[in-house]
């Protein structure tokens, strides 16, 4: 009796392990699709207020 319960103790544990995993590789690929999602906004941002800048500088935005 108590095998059975040790046995299914281990089986749950280690059930559990393996679902922590692989909610932490999601959780990391998530992150890594967020990053780059920003990082792609951040860039178009950038672009885009260098070429107001250098617009306004070449008189083009007055």
């Amino acid at each position: 009796m108590f095998g059975s319960n040790w046995q299914d103790l281990e089986f749950h544990s280690k059930f559990r392990a393996t679902a922590l995993r692989q909610e932490a590789l999601q959780n990391h690929w998530e992150l890594c699709l967020w990053r780059n999602r920003v990082a792609g906004w951040l860039k178009a941002l950038a672009v885009r207020l260098y070429t107001e800048v250098s617009g306004k500088e070449m008189g083009y935005g007055q």
